[in-house]
């Protein structure tokens, strides 16, 4: 009956120590669970920031594009500004050197 006390006894403390044991397992699996929610967050909130990120690329690279295009529509203007003006400088040229003709005839 003693050996039999013992031997309970016995499994009762390893009863206990396997509960302790698996008291901590869930304990470790809920701090487990709960890191990797938060990690998970984490992840979404980085994804959600590239996705800004890169919505952000496309609308500076449209802009810096409309940009370029105007910029390329001002030159052509200034080289067609700048072509009627050697046109008409050299107009105003012929005029004068037909006016000393005329002032020299008479």
């Amino acid at each position: 009956m003693l050996e039999l006390a013992d031997v309970l006894k016995s499994k009762n403390e390893e009863n206990e120590a396997y509960l302790s044991e698996i008291e901590t397992i869930g304990q470790a699996y809920d701090d487990m669970q709960t890191q990797n929610q938060h990690l998970i967050q984490q992840i979404t909130e980085r994804d959600d920031y590239n996705i800004k990120l890169v919505l952000e690329g496309l609308r500076a690279r449209q802009l810096q594009d409309k940009l370029l295009m105007g910029k390329r529509t001002l030159e052509r203007e200034i080289q067609q500004a700048n072509s009627s003006l050697n046109f008409y400088d050299m107009k105003a040229a012929r005029i004068e050197d037909q006016k000393k003709v005329h002032l020299g005839m008479w």
